[in-house]
This record gives C-alpha cells, sequence and structure tokens, in this order.
C-alpha cells in the first residue's frame, strides 16, 4: 500500500458492525488478507474434520466489511481468506478441504520461500487483471481451501489449470476484487504484482 502511495491502517476486531462502520468511514479502501481457515457455518455446512482453525468473530469481521465495503462504496481488495470470504458473503462456497473433496487437483500450499512464484494461473482476456499480467503469470500459493460455487455476483478472472478459481471480480455495485494468491508477499519482487495494489489506490484516489 504504501509503495504505491497510500497510508495503511489496521482495524482491530470489533463486536458490532455500527463501530466498524465508524472505523471504515474514515478510509478510502479496505484489504481484506489472507488468514485461518473459514468457519462453514457461514457457508451453511458442517466442519469437516480436514478444515484447519477457525475464528469465528473474525470472519464476522470480514463478512462486516464486505457489508460496509458495498454500502459506502469502498473499493475492496481481498486477498486468500478475503477472496474465499468474498464469494461467501454473495452466496458462494468453499471446499473445505481441496484434496479430500477435488479430484484431479495440484498442490496449492507451497513448502519454498512465500515470495516466491509456484504455480502458473491463467487470466481472463479483457478482464481487469489482463493488462497487468496478459494471459498468464506465476504465482505463490498458500490454501487448501478454495472457492467451490462461484457466487452470480461475480465474474471469474482467473484460474489455475486444475480449474481453481484464482481471481474474481465483481460485476455490478461497489468496485471489489479478490484474488487467491498473496501478491504482498511477491511485490518486491515484481512490479506486476505491486500492479494489483495500485488498482485499489487508483480506485480510492478516485473517490
Amino acid at each position: 500500500v504504501e509503495m504505491c502511495g497510500g497510508i495503511p491502517f489496521l482495524i482491530p476486531l470489533q463486536k458490532k458492525i455500527e463501530d466498524v462502520e465508524k472505523l471504515l468511514d474514515v478510509a478510502d479502501g479496505i484489504i481484506l488478507p489472507g488468514g485461518n481457515d473459514i468457519d462453514p457455518s457461514f457457508y451453511h455446512e458442517k466442519t469437516r474434520a480436514e478444515c484447519g482453525e477457525i475464528f469465528h468473530e473474525v470472519d464476522q469481521l470480514y463478512l462486516w466489511a464486505i457489508e460496509l465495503a458495498e454500502k459506502l462504496n469502498k473499493p475492496l481488495l481481498a486477498i486468500c481468506k478475503g477472496h474465499q470470504m468474498l464469494n461467501i458473503a454473495y452466496g458462494g462456497n468453499l471446499y473445505q478441504d481441496l484434496h479430500v473433496q477435488k479430484k484431479d487437483v495440484e498442490e496449492h500450499s507451497q513448502e519454498i520461500a512465500r515470495h516466491l512464484p509456484f504455480h502458473e494461473i491463467q487470466i481472463k482476456k479483457d478482464s481487469i487483471l489482463y493488462d497487468i499480467f496478459s494471459d498468464k503469470t506465476m504465482v505463490n500459493s498458500f490454501h487448501h481451501q478454495a472457492i467451490k460455487d462461484l457466487s452470480e455476483d461475480f465474474d471469474i478472472v482467473a484460474e489455475s489449470s486444475d480449474g481453481i478459481i484464482e481471481a474474481i471480480f465483481k460485476k455490478e455495485g461497489s468496485w471489489m476484487l479478490g484474488v487467491q494468491w498473496h501478491p504482498e508477499m511477491m511485490a518486491s519482487n515484481v512490479e506486476q504484482m505491486k500492479a494489483v495494489f495500485q488498482l485499489l489506490i487508483d480506485q480510492c484516489q478516485k473517490r
């Protein structure tokens, strides 16, 4: 964010949406970062044994932030867990564990250094990321959950070769972009990853 001319500040965990709204009112945009697995109760499923550690209160904060981004017309960039929560907020769901629930899935949780690229993704032509990456790029990867059924409110922007949804963009309403990888970990070494954040900063400046 700083590299793109913005000033980041953190929203602490809150127990009331009214308090979150007061805090977000002073922000020009919102970033939902990565984190723990998402509580399956938010997409009306029971928790499978393969689901990792969850924090219900944090998940609720993410949902409130998405709701308020729409209400207050704040641009929103969602990363990894945030990307998945975007889909849930608009009626979609997740694979609780890719290797158990999806056939022929590749490895999506790398053990090499976090800033290094791990697998390729294909970018949809004429999408919001196409001008940055063209038709494909290499990304890092740290997840075992992923979008399963995509909300009708979003278009697919990028996918991996095994069919995992790697980026989504909201069709109408407030500007919302979700990416499954971690561009913040690659931004110091790959100029194109910094450009993902520049998209958000540009939207903030327009408002």
